[in-house]
């Protein structure tokens, strides 16, 4: 053998050989490389606010049957690989998944929970309105094994509170409408805490805050959550609502500024009396009610009573541009209050005649429209309209006697349903009939083919 295959085959023994040797070794290294990606984590749950220890919290691993539960220092310790899923529950504190960094120890921030306790209110009409709502959360509550307690039953606490707040010498019902969202904890002693109440613009919610933290504070017959067994904090949410409670019984009464002269000045510099109306004959009162506010500021106008003929508008316009009224006082506050008044509407021709109402006929004739169906087939004629007038100036017994068809009789029983009262109270007592007729001509001087209606001058009663 020649040195130089001697050599060949000593460099291909040797080459074989080391290839075998690091495919082995390779094999050899894929386990420990699986086995290096699970290691030792230790981590710590703090209040994100507080920075203190979250206690006994559960640590759950890929939703499996595996709790770890933190100790009295807020630590846990765990085998992590990577991909493990961590989530993190406490009664207190909202459920959330934890990072875990390449560190293998580290600290997570948790949220404090608030457990909502629904909407409050001090006045007894909304309490009673409210009071299913309050239910519903209490119920939940009573229900949840681990949640905080009060007394037999939360609605208790409900009671206990409004009773407290209410009956307080401070307490004022009259501050107008606010919110205020109150947060507060019960802390592992049964001892109420932590009270935040959110700050508000309104003057009149932080009159009563003081009032809502001395009342939470007096309240003691708390039974503390539990985590794991052992006593723990739960926080709490509950909106207080009061709106706006409007007086009918005060001390002072609303008023216009400079009192009843100048509120009938103004009346009589600002009132105008409708054309409609005016021609009508259209006079009377009209009711008007309308909130005055704490400001003197006037809302919630409508007509209580009216008489049409573009009257009732008329008072609503003046009221809306009053100046802002000086508000009733109770209990030396001023508080809202609801008013009526009277608004009178009179004619003075001026000329040495005595008030009167105009005709039936002409309210008619304003008011009676030709039917386009009976335009359109160019029907006309003389309806009568019967009708009895009793000893109190009311009106019954309508019908139409000769009815001409096309709606012309609908039309007319429609309006006359509409002639003011006091047009029927001048008309004499008994049987009353009353000729109309629909004509599609003009009177004759004028000679043009329009419709008009003609209206006589006279009736019969009986």
């Amino acid at each position: 053998m020649s040195l130089k295959k001697s050599l060949f085959c000593s460099f291909n023994y040797f080459y074989n050989t080391m290839n075998i040797r690091i495919i082995f070794l390779g094999l050899l290294l894929i386990p420990v490389l699986g086995i290096s990606q699970s290691r030792t984590i230790t981590g710590r749950l703090l209040d994100s606010e507080t920075k203190q220890p979250v206690r006994y919290a559960e640590i759950n691993i890929n939703d499996g049957d595996s709790i770890l539960v933190t100790n009295h220092l807020g630590y846990f310790q765990t085998e992590y690989e990577y991909g493990d899923k961590l989530m993190a529950s406490h009664i207190g504190y909202e459920t959330s998944e934890i990072p875990v960094p390449e560190s293998s120890s580290f600290a997570v921030l948790m949220n404090k929970s608030y457990t909502d306790l629904g909407q409050m209110t001090f006045d007894e009409k909304e309490l009673a309105e409210s009071g299913i709502t309050r239910e519903i959360h209490a119920n939940e509550l009573d229900s949840g094994k681990n949640n905080v307690k009060y007394k037999e039953s939360w609605q208790e606490f409900y009671a206990d509170f409004i009773e407290m707040v209410t009956s307080a010498p401070t307490f004022k019902d009259s501050l107008g409408a606010y919110t205020l969202e109150v947060y507060f904890t019960v802390n592992e002693k049964g001892q109420v805490r932590d009270i935040l109440i959110d700050d508000t613009k309104s003057y009149q919610a932080f009159q009563q805050k003081g009032l809502i933290e001395e009342s939470l504070m007096n309240l003691n017959s708390w039974i503390p959550a539990t985590q794991n067994g052992i006593n723990t904090s739960q926080s709490f949410k509950v909106s207080i609502i009061s709106v706006e409670k409007v007086f009918t019984l005060v001390e002072e009464s609303a008023k216009f500024p400079g009192g009843m002269d100048a509120w009938y000045n103004y009346l009589k510099d600002e009132l105008n009396y409708p054309s409609d109306a005016r021609r009508l004959g259209i006079q009377g009162r009209v009711y008007v009610e309308f909130v005055v506010q704490r400001d003197g500021g006037l809302t919630n106008i409508k007509i209580a009573k009216g008489i049409g003929g573009g009257c009732d508008e008329e008072v609503i316009r003046i009221i809306k541009n009053s100046p802002n009224w000086i508000p009733a006082y109770y209990k030396g506050e001023p508080v809202v209050s609801k008013t009526i008044f009277p608004v009178t509407f009179k004619l003075d021709y001026g000329d040495g005649r005595s008030n009167s109402t105009p005709k039936l006929q002409d309210y008619l004739r304003s008011n009676v429209r030709y039917p386009a169906q009976a335009r359109r087939m160019g029907i006309e004629g003389t309806l009568y309209v019967f009708f009895h007038v009793n000893k109190r100036g009311v009106m019954s017994d309508l019908k139409i006697i000769n009815d001409i068809g096309a709606n012309c009789g609908a039309e007319l029983l429609t309006q006359m349903k509409n002639v003011p009262p006091v047009m029927i109270k001048n008309l004499k007592q008994g049987v009353n009939i009353l000729p109309v007729t629909f004509g599609l001509h003009d009177p004759p001087e004028k000679r043009k083919k329009l419709m008009y209606l003609k209206i006589t001058t006279y009736w019969k009663s009986w």
